[in-house]
């Protein structure tokens, strides 16, 4: 048997979906912190909408937001998960917050201890040299346990009218907390004269 000779005509390739953005759109209110995928998003108004990287179409992708603010003097959150598809729009819709979930305070982890002194003064944190040398010196505790306090002893020292003065201050922290010490008295102090 002999065989034909096979004719293929071109034919145009087939048109592949072009890659897009996405956009969200987030309804909270006003005052309300919006974070996206843990990155806060610094806008202040009660709808807030961005435009995503560019997304291949026919696959999901998604984003973690939460939304903070604070009711009756307690910090609230609320958190959900937005599908975004190239060339779609998706929403989220936080309404006014009243579902929300009180914020427990009882995480573990450091503290941040700020401390403002004059730059020439030397600071030590249970007697021990604090080699950070500025008029702001911020530190982190090792990690702590939840739901307690603790606590250390700061002592400034600096060099006035020749003679050496210390301020001692002792502050109280707990897992999380931001603390700040100030030693704004230290610049005045003065030693008496005999």
């Amino acid at each position: 048997m002999v065989g034909y000779p096979v004719v293929v005509a071109p034919v145009a390739p087939a048109a592949l979906p072009t890659s897009t953005a996405g956009t969200v759109i987030v309804s909270l209110p006003a005052e309300a912190k919006l974070f996206v995928d843990g990155e806060q998003v610094p806008m202040s108004t009660s709808t807030r909408s961005f435009q995503t990287p560019v997304l291949t179409p026919g696959q999901d992708y998604f984003y973690t937001m939460k939304v903070e603010t604070v009711r009756n003097g307690e910090k609230i959150e609320k958190s959900t998960r937005v599908i975004v598809r190239a060339g779609q729009t998706a929403r989220a819709d936080f309404g006014d917050l009243t579902e929300a979930v009180p914020v427990k305070t009882t995480r573990e982890g450091p503290a941040k201890i700020t401390v403002q002194l004059p730059a020439d003064a030397k600071l030590f944190v249970d007697d021990k040299p604090c080699t950070l040398a500025s008029d702001t010196r911020t530190f982190e505790t090792p990690k702590l346990e939840a739901g307690k306090k603790y606590g250390y002893t700061l002592r400034a020292e600096a060099v006035r009218d020749g003679k050496s003065v210390q301020s001692v201050r002792k502050v109280v922290m707990t897992a999380g907390e931001a603390v700040t010490v100030k030693f704004d008295d230290l610049g005045t102090l003065r030693t008496a004269s005999r």
